[in-house]
């Protein structure tokens, strides 16, 4: 990208991105983008992102573009109190918590970035809780958010433009999501959210960062030549388009 290029970027929009470590991790796609505001957290599933970014595009003044990565679905926060929170993705009785996603699963002080420890406390709170609550419920509830995400950003003119990491909506199972995901307006989505940033990598012969598929399965954690690769022949033309269409607008 030229320096004009960042000039005409900058000047238009303020470009706010969203979503896990896909996005946040220094040498991200997003860290590509001339003075992003950048919201993204490690660990953190659509429910949390997305509350981050509704809050910074409200508190962003002039025109806004916004890009959102979509991490697990089944990620979930407990918020204990303003001090503490749980961040967690699977638990199962017999195997414990799912270290493919989260490690030990997290418990995070003041959001994010705590220890991967927890004390017996609050540990007893997350299988509790997941007893009561499904893994897809918390799909549900992460695809509502993303309803919600589409929504404001309809009503308020501002450019959306989503994509999955890894998953994406054929890793969903269950009655219930399959109806919620009939309101997504998948022309807001990269590829209509037929592929995932994890499989446009394995496409174009990048491989997993720490050399072992992410999950076991065929996925993988961006390198930085990926993320870089991933910026150029994907994000960039769409913030370009998004750039030539707003001139346009303002030639007529």
């Amino acid at each position: 990208m030229n320096g004009a290029e960042a000039v005409k970027w900058t000047s238009m929009y303020k470009i706010i991105t969203g979503g896990c470590s896909f996005t946040r991790n220094e040498g991200s796609w997003a860290h590509h983008i001339p003075d992003v505001i950048n919201v993204a957290r490690g660990g953190s599933g659509p429910v949390t992102s997305i509350r981050e970014v509704l809050v910074k595009l409200r508190e962003t003044a002039g025109d806004k573009i916004c890009i959102f990565q979509v991490s697990n679905p089944s990620r979930k926060e407990i918020i204990i109190n303003k001090e503490n929170q749980l961040m967690f993705s699977r638990y199962d009785p017999k195997k414990g918590y799912d270290t493919n996603l989260c490690g030990t699963s997290y418990y995070q002080i003041k959001g994010f970035g705590g220890t991967t420890t927890i004390d017996k406390t609050y540990k007893k709170a997350i299988e509790t809780f997941v007893t009561y609550i499904s893994e897809e419920q918390r799909a549900v509830e992460s695809y509502e958010m993303l309803t919600l995400l589409q929504l404001y950003c309809k009503y308020n003119n501002i450019p959306l433009l989503m994509f999955y990491g890894w998953l994406n909506k054929d890793d969903l199972e269950g009655e219930l999501i399959q109806k919620v995901l009939q309101g997504i307006d998948w022309t807001m989505w990269w590829k209509q959210g037929n592929e995932t940033m994890s499989s446009w990598l394995l496409e174009n012969g990048h491989k997993d960062k720490k050399g072992i598929p992410l999950d076991g399965q065929n996925k993988i954690r961006p390198t930085l030549e990926g993320h870089k690769h991933f910026y150029d022949e994907i994000i960039k033309p769409w913030i370009t388009s998004q750039s030539k269409s707003n001139l346009q607008q303002n030639v007529l």
